[in-house]
């Protein structure tokens, strides 16, 4: 109920992926910390990851982050229908079941700009993964324009 409530007046992010260095969180949070004192429209990052598990403080108290902790793959496959995008910065995937996810329930997909991705869907918008600028660019142009 709570995500269906903050979808009426946010934009929604996304990423439903455990915490692992080629999941690439610490850049895509880098990312939104970097457009995040910016006046856009206003946006939330939902994560299935704990907060704890993020590295640096400054990411952990970004207003527009909610970590949902471990979260049921029935609750996943929920929380796709309130969203805007899903958003896949991973470095490396043998599959990528999200990005199939996401094309099944028609979402728009912003991710990382790597072979796999392009074998397994149609992303709306792509980024360089190794660089929270880039990401953070093509994020901020997606805020002012949506």
């Amino acid at each position: 109920k709570y995500i269906e409530k903050i979808s009426n007046d946010n934009i929604l992010f996304f990423y439903p992926a455990l915490y692992g260095a080629h999941k690439n969180h610490n850049n895509l949070l880098e990312a939104f910390f970097l457009i995040s004192k910016l006046s856009l429209k206003p946006y939330k990052v939902l994560l299935t990851i704990r907060k704890n598990e993020i590295i640096s403080r400054k990411f952990r108290n970004l207003s527009n982050i909610i970590f949902l902790e471990r979260t049921s793959y029935i609750d996943v496959l929920n929380i796709y229908k309130f969203v805007d995008f899903l958003v896949y910065p991973s470095f490396s995937e043998s599959y990528g079941l999200p990005l199939i996810e996401g094309e099944i329930f028609n979402k728009k997909i912003i991710a990382s700009d790597l072979k796999y991705v392009y074998d397994v869907c149609s992303p709306f918008l792509v980024f360089d993964p190794n660089s929270p600028e880039d990401i953070s660019l093509k994020l901020k142009s997606l805020l002012k324009n949506k």
